[in-house]
């Protein structure tokens, strides 16, 4: 929330016009209300951006458990969470979904497989 706050400051010291609703995306429940925050305030939005991803740096016979469920709970269902709670206000007012990947997905990363098998699934589910 910190880094969002700075980045909307810097946006609005420079003219623009910014508003922040922080969600954790491995959270489905934030994410809902998000989008119903960004609805009430706004009346919709027609774009949503999906870019958030976590890494850990590990050998593959290294990384625990707790880290790697971790990653895929933020970059894989967080874009789960996101497209399915935003796609019906999308596809009922128009709009795009978009969604970041990592190069990481097309090719092994020896101290990233976490990471590069949670980009692979989300470019499998997009």
């Amino acid at each position: 929330e910190e880094g969002l706050a700075a980045a909307a400051e810097r946006i609005r010291a420079g003219g623009g016009r910014c508003d922040t609703i922080a969600a954790d995306v491995a959270q489905r429940e934030e994410v809902r209300a998000a989008v119903e925050a960004v609805i009430a305030r706004h009346g919709g939005f027609d774009t949503f951006v999906c870019n958030a991803g976590i890494g850990a740096y590990a050998m593959l016979q290294s990384i625990p458990d707790e880290d790697h469920r971790a990653l895929f709970e933020t970059n894989y269902w967080g874009v789960v969470h996101c497209a399915t709670e935003a796609l019906p206000h999308l596809k009922a007012h128009g709009g795009a979904l978009v969604v970041t990947g990592s190069i990481a997905s097309q090719m092994g990363t020896p101290v990233l497989s976490a990471y590069a098998a949670s980009k692979h699934a989300v470019k499998g589910y997009v």
